[in-house]
């Protein structure tokens, strides 16, 4: 997916195997290098058109992020890349993290695939989606950084809901200690999940 501004991460775009079936070869002979085809123009104006149409009527909820993400999914599975979805990001909960393994197809193919899939079926709909909701980090999540700050020497008033309230209430002494103790609890509650802190 497309990187935002970050104060730190662990973020990778696309995961790609190292292994799998290779992809469609060309028929130019037995030297030939696969040939690895992503969604037509046609398409992705389509997918692209259906997100508007989405967006035109109004707020975009969980159940319309989630339908983006099936449809995005088919467009890669399509083209023999799964798509795997570790759901709701816990830290701010407003994406999906999501990762791409290719099954043995180029970097680059699987980079430009998986981008012109996400551009066609749900790059709108999640930017609109971030736009609808507030940033709320999941409980468990909260509840183990706030015990990390307090450990840390770090007060907590225990009505923060998301890492902006975090780093208010610990000061811009204390920024450090926040970043390094959700991603700590991202961590340690979701060890398959890619995180992203930033406010």
């Amino acid at each position: 997916m497309r990187p935002r501004p970050v104060i730190a991460a662990a973020l990778l775009a696309v995961a790609a195997a190292a292994c799998g079936p290779e992809g469609p070869a060309a028929d130019d002979g037995p030297d030939a290098v696969p040939a690895y085809e992503g969604p037509s123009g046609e398409e992705v104006d389509a997918g692209i058109a259906e997100q508007d149409t989405l967006l035109a009527r109004g707020a975009v909820g969980e159940d319309d992020y989630a339908a983006a993400v099936e449809r995005m999914e088919e467009c890669l599975n399509t083209r023999g890349i799964d798509l795997d979805n570790n759901g709701w990001d816990p830290v701010d909960q407003l994406r999906m993290d999501l990762w791409f393994d290719g099954k043995g197809i180029p970097d680059d193919a699987l980079a430009d695939i998986s981008d012109a899939c996400f551009t066609a079926h749900l790059e709108k709909v999640e930017d609109r989606y971030s736009e609808d909701h507030e940033p709320r980090m999941a409980d468990d999540l909260m509840a183990y950084t706030r015990a990390c700050m307090s450990d840390a020497g770090v007060t907590t008033t225990g009505d923060e809901t998301n890492v902006a309230d975090l780093a208010a209430s610990g000061g811009p002494d204390h920024e450090e200690t926040v970043t390094d103790c959700v991603v700590e609890g991202a961590g340690e509650l979701y060890p398959d999940s890619t995180v992203v802190v930033g406010w």
